[in-house]
């Protein structure tokens, strides 16, 4: 029974070794990561907008697959819109833009 106690205690101290040391680690990265998606969501949003300006986003409530969607405005006076959409993956949900 002692014995039993003993590799229970120890598991229970590594455990939450590891969860302080995961929530850590979490805190220091977490900035870097929410930059680098930034950085790729911008990035897509000018490959779709094929030399369109790329207004602010609004955000859509009401739409499971329409996450929100970003206005057009061309040089030539021409409009459209940008929608932000999300699959479904193997790996999760999908961010998916799509351009008219």
């Amino acid at each position: 029974m002692k014995k039993t106690l003993a590799i229970g205690g120890k598991l229970a101290l590594i455990c939450a070794i590891s969860a302080i040391l995961l929530a850590f680690v979490n805190s220091i990265t977490e900035p870097a990561i929410r930059e680098y998606k930034r950085k790729t969501l911008l990035e897509g949003l000018k490959a779709v907008a094929g030399g369109g300006e790329i207004g602010e986003e609004n955000l859509v409530e009401d739409n499971p697959a329409v996450k929100g969607y970003y206005p057009l405005v061309f040089p030539d006076g021409g409009s459209g819109y940008i929608l932000r959409l999300i699959g479904s993956g193997y790996g999760g949900d999908m961010l998916i833009l799509s351009g008219f």
